[in-house]
């Protein structure tokens, strides 16, 4: 999340629309009840809890009018719905794009 922070505050992105995918779900649901995660983050409350995270972290970095963040939790192998999460992306640039060109 350290990384995460430091891109989001980089300056040259602070204009630059930001998609973070948060891949492999499957493995890391699978992974949770038999991990120790709560040694490393204390304040872990269930499965929602990174999204939630990267979330506050991508608010708070897109307090710019100009900046977008958009945050998709994937599984590779769910191919319905990562057809949905790409048609969902592409719009988003799509639209982005029109909008800096100022077709929008």
């Amino acid at each position: 999340m350290t990384i995460w922070d430091s891109i989001c505050h980089l300056q040259w992105f602070k204009y630059t629309l930001t998609i973070l995918f948060l891949n492999k779900n499957d493995l890391f649901e699978k992974k949770i009840p038999h991990s120790d995660i709560k040694n490393f983050f204390l304040d872990f409350d269930g499965r929602d809890y990174f999204k939630h995270c990267f979330s506050k972290l991508a608010t708070k970095a897109g307090r710019h009018k100009e900046r977008e963040i958009y945050i998709h939790i994937t599984t590779a192998n769910d191919t319905a719905m990562l057809w949905v999460v790409m048609a969902a992306v592409e719009g988003i640039i799509l639209q982005s794009s029109l909008t800096n060109a100022t077709l929008l």
